[in-house]
C-alpha cells in the first residue's frame, strides 16, 4: 500500500478495537466480575492476588473456603450465612438484583517461582436470576511450568478459548499457544503462536517466534529469530529489526499496510516500537494504533 491508503487502513483496524473493548467494557458479565474483583472479602482465590498492602499472598484454600455468602450493603462485605459444597456469592446492586458466583471447584499446583497455578476450576456467573457465564479451566505442569492449559469462558452469545501446549527434549522444546474470541458465532479474533524454546535453570527462554494474529479484517504476521538476536549490541535496533519481520496486512488479498520494527525515540536514549511504510517512513506505533502501543508497552 502507498502511505495515504496505509494510514486509512490502520485507522480502521484501531477502531475495530476500540469498538470492542468499548463493547466488552459495557458487557455485564465483565462489569459483575470487576464487581466482585474490587471485593477484598470474597473467598475466591484470585482477589488475593493482588498483593495490596496489608493483603500479602496466601495459598487459597478451596475446601475452607466452601459456603454461602451473601453481600452485606452496609459494609460492603461478603459474609458468611451457610455450608455448602461450592464457593457461592450472592449479592444485589442496583444493577444486579438476585445475583450469584459459583466457585464449583478448584485445585491448584504449587510452582516455587510464583503463586499457585490453577489446574482446575469451574464457575458459573448469574445475573438476574439467568445464567450468563461459564469459566472451565484445566491445566497439567511439569518441571515446575506450565505443561497445558486450556481455558474456555463462555456467555450465551460470546466465547473465548485459550490453550497451550509445551514440549521438552533435554535442554529443548517447543510452546505453542491459540486464543480467539468470538460473538454469536463469528470468531473476529483468532491468533496462533509456535515457538522453538531453550530451558535453563531459570526456565525456558525463546528462540524462535512465530505467530499470525487475525483481527477483523487485519492480519498480524510475525517471525523473530530471537536466538539471533544480540542482547548486548551496540545497535540492539539494528540487530532485532534484522532477526525480525512483523507485518501488518489487509484482508482480503494480504495488502501490506507496515511493517513494526524497533527504533529509537527522538530523544535518542530509548527504543520504542514504530510503524515503517513502503516508502520508508515511519511513525511512532501509538499514532495510529494506540490500542497496539498500550500492550506492546504494558508492564506485567
Amino acid at each position: 500500500m502507498d502511505r495515504e491508503e496505509a494510514i486509512r487502513s490502520l485507522k480502521v483496524l484501531n477502531s475495530d478495537f476500540t469498538n470492542f473493548f468499548t463493547r466488552a467494557g459495557e458487557m455485564e458479565e465483565l462489569q459483575a466480575l470487576r464487581f466482585l474483583w474490587d471485593h477484598d472479602s470474597v473467598p475466591l482465590p484470585f482477589p488475593q492476588e493482588k498483593y495490596s498492602a496489608g493483603h500479602p499472598w496466601s495459598p487459597y484454600d478451596f475446601g475452607a473456603s466452601r459456603g454461602v455468602y451473601v453481600l452485606d450493603s452496609l459494609q460492603g462485605l461478603f459474609l458468611p450465612t451457610g455450608a455448602d459444597s461450592m464457593v457461592r456469592l450472592r449479592f444485589s446492586t442496583a444493577d444486579f438484583n438476585e445475583s450469584e458466583f459459583v466457585l464449583e471447584n478448584y485445585r491448584a499446583a504449587t510452582l516455587s517461582s510464583r503463586p499457585d497455578f490453577p489446574l482446575e476450576m469451574k464457575a458459573r456467573l448469574h445475573l438476574n436470576g439467568q445464567e450468563r457465564l461459564v469459566i472451565s479451566h484445566t491445566a497439567v505442569v511439569e518441571d515446575d511450568l506450565p505443561l497445558q492449559i486450556l481455558t474456555k469462558v463462555h456467555t450465551p452469545e460470546s466465547a473465548w478459548n485459550y490453550s497451550l501446549h509445551r514440549t521438552r527434549d533435554g535442554d529443548n522444546g517447543s510452546l505453542d499457544m491459540e486464543t480467539s474470541l468470538a460473538q454469536k458465532g463469528f470468531t473476529f479474533i483468532d491468533a496462533h503462536m509456535n515457538a522453538l524454546v531453550g530451558y535453563s535453570a531459570m526456565g525456558y527462554y525463546f528462540r524462535d517466534i512465530s505467530f499470525t494474529i487475525k483481527a477483523f479484517d487485519h492480519l498480524i504476521e510475525g517471525t523473530i529469530h530471537y536466538g539471533q538476536i544480540d542482547p548486548t549490541a551496540r545497535d540492539y535496533a539494528r540487530s532485532f529489526n534484522s532477526n525480525s519481520e512483523i507485518l501488518i496486512m489487509e484482508l482480503p488479498g494480504r495488502k501490506v499496510a507496515g511493517k513494526l520494527i524497533l527504533a529509537p525515540t527522538p530523544q535518542g536514549d530509548l527504543l520504542d516500537y514504530y510503524i515503517r511504510f513502503a516508502d520508508g517512513h515511519q511513525v511512532h506505533v501509538s499514532e495510529y494504533l494506540p490500542f497496539l502501543n498500550q500492550l506492546l508497552n504494558m508492564k506485567l
